[in-house]
């Protein structure tokens, strides 16, 4: 008697372990600072328009050519959201101390609604990192392959795409 409760007991435990496993897992939370209503144009023109003030805070004296992409690209932030991201590229005179101007681009932002991180690229190249305080929109300033170019990668807040809208291709 005794062993056929235990083997009913072990058969419901088993049973029971095996449905709570083909469950669902809960929905990730949405961030809360997340704007619902942002669209990718506006996403766009306000990271495009940030990159412009950080660019512009280079000395115009060392500054050769500032180029910015019309179009970037989306990449995924959940299942549901996306950002855009795109950048811009400064060329600066030869005699520019670009770890310099990095640095100071960073020491602007402390005590800013922006995180400020500096770390080095495998090229040992000052990078600084900007992460806004929603933790989605972020900046990342660091130098180019070229001594003479500097990049301004920036990703957008997050955002859901209109129904119909495939995430592929430029934006």
């Amino acid at each position: 008697m005794i062993k056929k409760h235990l083997f009913a007991a072990t058969a419901l435990l088993t049973i029971s372990i095996g449905v709570a496993g083909c469950t669902n897992p809960p929905a990730p939370a949405e961030h809360p600072n997340t704007n619902a209503l942002l669209t990718w144009q506006q996403a766009k023109a306000s990271t495009q328009q940030r990159a412009q003030e950080i660019a512009a805070l280079v000395p115009a004296a060392q500054v050769v050519n500032v180029e910015s992409k019309d179009t970037g690209v989306l990449l995924s932030c959940t299942s549901t959201k996306h950002s855009w991201n795109g950048w811009v590229i400064m060329t600066v005179t030869s005699d520019t101390d670009v770890r310099a101007v990095i640095e100071s681009i960073g020491s602007h932002f402390e005590g800013s609604t922006f995180q400020v991180a500096t770390d080095n690229d495998i090229e040992g190249d000052l990078r600084v990192q900007l992460v806004a305080a929603d933790g989605e929109e972020s900046y990342l300033v660091s130098q180019d392959a070229d001594p003479n170019l500097i990049r301004i990668s920036g990703s957008s807040a997050c955002f859901t795409l209109p129904d119909g809208v495939y995430p592929g291709g430029d934006f």
